[in-house]
């Protein structure tokens, strides 16, 4: 017998949203058969199985659970008596298609883990002889509701607060969701009581976070205990500026700090998994900021933590038809509107006093100040009042970038 094989038109299939009125996408492809002689069988089929799959991690999860959470069968050959039938020697295509029901769990590998997998299974089932089986991964999910909405529409998301210390700060990511591998940015702004502070070091950090809920077994369900559960963490990405760098600049006050800097997640599913939530696996992920405020002394004055919880999702943008992720890597990038509150540093926010020179001409774009005696940029400054959001930065809605 020669090896049997199957192709897949998709590896990957991405299942449309509930308000999707069209046909529903199905699992297409070929079996191929050779036989160099005849053989006996009893039914040739083709069936798609969605599995749970559990490690043990001889904690509370003491034994690998394995759970078929979906299966869909079509026969391709059988008798209509359902007995066994020869086919004879030679080389066979046979051609399938599974519908697939828009409500199916979606899924999800990733770092050390496979916690649902689909695969299609072709299979020629015999009484006596082993069934021949040959199966191949295919990978469902399901499109994102911010694919089908216009970018323009997504606003970035933005923490802002003040420290037990005074310290004012504003943290501003593109969007709560990021799509899978892409490069997103982050613009920071804090803002000190006084000059006697200065920004010491930043941390930017993702974590991810699994959380893992199971029934419990017979033998934990003896001793009253009704479900296990399991936690771990790991980072896809950490940066760490100290003293803070290039990216930063620092208002006429001595007291301001402007910081962007870049994401860069992870291209590989087995190095990050996108944010998943059901009844028996959670995936979280937070953006998590450490900053760091010394005296002239260089004594610690304050550090103020944050993390901002964001989803990672699969976009077909991302991930092809074959289940390989792209070559091009997305950039979503955002302008933040200045920081908490009370923030002044933008020129458009500024009396124009404190950029004009004697004769009247402007001399200082806050965006562009640069210390220790650089060459300080020139800019346009309208008289106007404390413009709008988008006035006042002059940026356009987020956008995705192909580079």
């Amino acid at each position: 017998l020669t090896a049997p094989s199957s192709r897949l038109d998709k590896s990957c299939i991405f299942l449309p949203t509930s308000h999707f009125t069209g046909s529903m996408p199905s699992a297409t492809g070929k079996f191929f058969l050779s036989l160099p002689e005849a053989i006996w069988a009893k039914t040739i089929k083709v069936r798609l199985v969605g599995r749970l799959k559990i490690k043990r991690n001889n904690e509370m999860i003491t034994e690998d659970r394995e759970l078929i959470t979906y299966k869909e069968e079509q026969g391709l050959v059988s008798s209509k008596t359902h007995s066994s039938f020869q086919i004879p020697a030679g080389k066979y295509e046979f051609l399938f298609d599974i519908p697939i029901p828009s409500d199916l769990f979606e899924t999800s590998v990733g770092p050390d883990h496979n916690y649902h997998t689909y695969q299609i299974e072709a299979i020629v089932e015999r009484r006596v002889w082993r069934d021949i089986v040959v199966s191949q991964v295919l990978s469902i999910y399901k499109l994102p509701e911010v694919e089908l909405c216009p970018l323009s529409a997504e606003s970035p998301l933005t923490i802002g607060g003040e420290s037990a210390q005074n310290i004012e700060y504003c943290i501003s990511i593109p969007s709560p969701t990021i799509p899978f591998g892409s490069i997103f940015s982050v613009d920071m702004g804090f803002q000190a009581p006084s000059k006697d502070v200065d920004l010491s070091a930043l941390t930017l950090e993702v974590i991810e976070s699994h959380h893992i809920r199971l029934n419990a077994t017979a033998a934990q369900a003896a001793l009253n205990i009704l479900s296990v559960s399991a936690s771990r963490t790991h980072s896809l990405f950490k940066e760490t500026q100290s003293p803070v760098g290039g990216s930063g600049s620092v208002s006429c006050t001595g007291t301001e700090w402007a910081v962007s800097s870049r994401v860069a997640l992870p291209r590989s599913v087995s190095l990050c998994s996108q944010s998943v939530r059901t009844k028996m696996v959670t995936i979280d992920h937070a953006f998590e900021v450490r900053a760091e405020f010394r005296d002239r002394n260089g004594r610690l004055f304050d550090t103020i933590a944050i993390s901002i919880p964001f989803s990672i999702y699969m976009t077909p943008r991302v991930i092809g038809p074959d289940g390989s992720i792209c070559e091009k890597v997305l950039e979503y990038g955002t302008c933040p509107p200045p920081p908490y509150e009370r923030h002044t540093s933008h020129a458009r926010l500024l009396d124009p006093s404190e950029v004009m020179d004697d004769s009247g001409q402007c001399t200082l774009s806050v965006a562009d100040r640069i210390l220790d005696g650089q060459v300080q940029h020139q800019s346009q400054l309208l008289g106007l009042a404390a413009p709008c959001y988008e006035l006042a930065t002059g940026c356009d809605p987020p956008v995705y970038a192909l580079c």
